[in-house]
């Protein structure tokens, strides 16, 4: 074990000894790229709470976040070679800041079974409004985690990267609250 390592460990140890700062770190380890107020929500936290020990946890360097569209979004940090690093790639924060949403996980996860879907077959099994999936659909477009192409009158959306996306959601499963509520749309479903 190189020295750097052992000071991290020991440093990292200090740092997590407060049970409640211990909890959100493993939350944001075993679930990253959750935002503030869902980590708050899962560890049954005040949102102010969680941000003073996760703002904590950032300034000393075991957590990064990333903000974007109103959320604050966490991710874990280790030691490396040269000094701490990031555990999740930049690319992969982007897909799994979407991954963290009920929409777009929902949606992800209907194309990874069905391989392909037009924008009406995606909203009736998402059970949401055909203007709310649009915005997520183009949002998800414009960074490239899902395309789409004319068929006739449709306009049919596929995973570009499906086995990329599978590995990414089996390493980083979601929480079982955002899976729960795709559950339960599936079984209301006369398939």
């Amino acid at each position: 074990m190189t020295a750097l390592w052992i000071v991290f460990l020991a440093k990292r140890e200090d740092l997590l000894e407060l049970e409640t700062r211990r909890r959100l770190f493993e939350a944001v380890t075993g679930f990253p790229g959750l935002h503030l107020r869902e980590l708050a929500r899962q560890l049954g936290l005040d949102p102010n709470h969680a941000k003073y020990h996760l703002t904590y946890l950032e300034k000393h360097g075991l957590v990064s976040s990333k903000k974007e569209e109103g959320y604050w979004r966490f991710f874990p940090r280790e030691a490396g070679s040269v000094g701490l690093r990031d555990v999740v790639s930049v690319d992969k924060k982007r897909v799994l800041s979407f991954l963290r949403r009920p929409v777009p996980l929902h949606t992800v996860l209907i194309l990874l079974d069905r391989g392909r879907a037009t924008q009406g077959e995606l909203a009736a099994v998402v059970g949401v409004a055909q203007a709310t999936l649009h915005y997520h659909l183009g949002k998800m477009e414009a960074s490239g985690l899902v395309v789409s192409r004319r068929e006739g009158r449709e306009r049919v959306y596929e995973l570009p990267k499906p086995d990329e996306i599978l590995e990414l959601l089996v390493r980083y499963r979601p929480p079982d609250a955002l899976v729960q509520g795709f559950l339960d749309a599936w079984e209301q479903l006369e398939l």
